[in-house]
């Protein structure tokens, strides 16, 4: 993996919520794509346990996706990733 650090500011997200209020997570990270496809999971668990902590990380979000472009159903949804733990909050 690259020794650089990584604005994250403007990703984007989507939250999937389950009925076990645990949710599936789509990550659009525009600016790792250089990365291989395990590095690029290994930036986001990091990202998410900063954003969330380690248990909040662990025990809500339980998939999480990496994709390119959202698909038309979840544009109206996503969200910048600097919202993401107060997003959470509000859900939970």
């Amino acid at each position: 993996m690259d020794n650089k650090s990584i604005d994250v500011s403007s990703w984007e997200y989507v939250l999937l919520k389950f009925k076990d209020n645990t949710f599936d997570i789509i990550f659009k990270p525009i600016n790792i794509n250089h990365l291989k496809k395990d590095d690029q999971y290994t930036v986001v668990d990091i990202v998410l346990e900063n954003i969330l902590g380690d248990e909040l990380s662990y025990n809500l979000i339980k998939n999480v996706q990496i994709i390119d472009e959202f698909e038309s159903s979840y544009i109206k949804n996503k969200n910048s990733v600097t919202y993401l733990a107060n997003h959470l909050k509000e859900l939970i």
